[in-house]
């Protein structure tokens, strides 16, 4: 991704903005209402600093060549959405201890202003050359939405695109079930966008980080599917359960793993092994909103 103050960098500016708003509208007649502000004031810099770290951690042997200073050069770029998730999630968790809010709800109340965040963050990535997937050889297809012109002018699938509305779909599933949602909204919009995650980013052709044959995205998206199987069940005291879903997830994942490999390496059809890949990501997105749910004490 490119740095801060360009094109890119005010999509993310209006998303971010876009967010604060929507926040604001969500908690307009809640005590959280007068703490937006503060709120969005801790969880900027925080988003943007984990972005930073998580991308640098995967790259440490590449700024040790170039030289640790330019872990500060911002505006050179590289950043990983996920650790801006992970960065406005532990601040907001930090500032609602401090205030004495119900964390659950500060959670549930940024899970989709978050997800509009992310909506248009992807939208702007095609201007940075960045969520562009393979070339399109069919005239007929390379149009705008289906395809976007890379730096060379070259049309490849709009990837991002299909970020972008993904993340916005699974805004307005949350809002419209938010309240049979309530205190684990944040997990569930984690859970369904980590499952989708993983498709798009095998999607993609770009300069994303892998770790092999597979994505560090990916990766990080079955982590969090995992987590989501082990915190609700043992939350739940339902050790079996944690133990049979984590055993899911991580068939899953190598079948996915397997199936990466199968695209470099194998000359089967790419859409069956997409189609097989999505199922398999379904299938984990099932076992981790069942693990999330409140199970009824007898």
């Amino acid at each position: 991704m490119t740095g801060i103050f360009t094109g890119y960098g005010c999509t993310v500016a209006a998303g971010v903005l876009a967010a604060i708003l929507f926040f604001l509208y969500e908690t307009r007649s809640t005590e959280l209402f007068s703490h937006a502000s503060t709120l969005a004031l801790c969880c900027i810099p925080a988003g943007l600093v984990g972005a930073r770290i998580l991308y640098v951690l995967f790259r440490l042997p590449f700024f040790g060549m170039i030289g640790v200073e330019h872990v500060f050069f911002l505006r050179e770029g590289g950043y990983l959405l996920y650790g801006a998730v992970a960065g406005v999630i532990l601040t907001a968790m930090e500032y609602s201890r401090r205030k004495g809010f119900d964390t659950g709800r500060l959670m549930d109340e940024l899970a989709i202003p978050g997800l509009v965040c992310i909506a248009i963050c992807r939208l702007g990535e095609g201007s940075a050359g960045e969520g562009l997937g393979n070339w399109v050889d069919n005239e007929a297809l390379a149009i705008f939405p289906l395809a976007f012109p890379n730096l060379y002018g070259e049309p490849q699938w709009a990837v991002f695109i299909l970020e972008a509305a993904a993340a916005l779909v699974i805004a307005l599933i949350l809002f419209l079930r938010r309240k049979t949602l309530t205190g684990r909204r944040i997990w569930a919009g984690l859970v369904i966008y980590a499952a989708c995650q993983v498709v798009f980013e095998s999607l993609r052709m770009d300069s994303v980080l892998k770790i092999g044959f597979v994505r560090v995205s990916q990766v990080i998206s079955a982590v969090i599917l995992l987590a989501a199987v082990l915190i609700g069940r043992f939350t739940c005291s339902d050790r079996n359960g944690a133990i049979r879903g984590a055993a899911g997830i991580l068939i899953l994942t190598t079948l996915i793993g397997i199936m990466e490999w199968a695209l470099e390496k194998t000359q089967i059809s790419n859409l069956l092994i997409y189609g097989l890949m999505i199922a398999a990501c379904f299938a984990m997105m099932q076992i981790s909103l069942w693990a999330i749910r409140r199970k009824v004490e007898k």
